[in-house]
């Protein structure tokens, strides 16, 4: 690979982060569990990946800040379906940071997932100014620029200069 797993990681550690959520294509999952028991730092891996979607949502339930433990960064990963289907359960980890690996799976400003994750990242910051997101994607711009505005945005409104999709095309665009 091109290393972006273990950089993220290591950001994310950087930073102080203690409750890392990511988004990811379920098959990653085993990458990010090697790459964080590879970089030797104390933590906790959860995979949310596998499982029926109650016993997910149950132990979403059980990750919330008052429940989990603190003493040591925490790693929750989550497939995108759950992302999009248990927005509440994945909302009350309340996460520092969130990652989106493959990021070029929220380029449809229009989709559920795409929806939720701008979402999720956007009350993240509310709760916490200093909380970070990152998009992980070795081919970000599929088949037009449009595609790139939920990437950018998922970082903040600041990264797409305020502007909605349809304002960024125009903007950008050569329509």
């Amino acid at each position: 690979g091109l290393g972006k797993t273990r950089m993220a990681l290591a950001l994310a550690l950087a930073w102080g982060c203690r409750r890392i959520l990511v988004a990811l294509p379920k098959d990653l999952a085993g990458q990010w569990d090697q790459e964080l028991e590879g970089l030797g730092v104390p933590s906790s891996f959860v995979n949310l990946t596998q499982g029926a979607k109650a016993d997910r949502a149950r132990r979403l339930q059980l990750l919330r800040p008052t429940r989990a433990r603190a003493d040591r960064p925490q790693v929750v990963v989550v497939n995108y379906e759950v992302l999009r289907d248990l927005q509440a359960e994945v909302d009350g980890y309340q996460a520092d940071c969130f990652i989106c690996d493959e990021s070029w799976k929220i380029k449809n400003p229009t989709a559920k997932v795409t929806k939720a994750a701008i979402k999720l990242a956007d009350k993240m910051r509310a709760r916490n100014p200093r909380a970070k997101a990152l998009a992980l994607s070795g081919t970000p711009v599929g088949k037009d620029i449009g595609d790139l505005w939920a990437q950018l945005r998922l970082l903040g409104a600041d990264a797409v200069d305020g502007l909605t999709y349809h304002s960024f095309l125009h903007r950008f665009a050569n329509l």
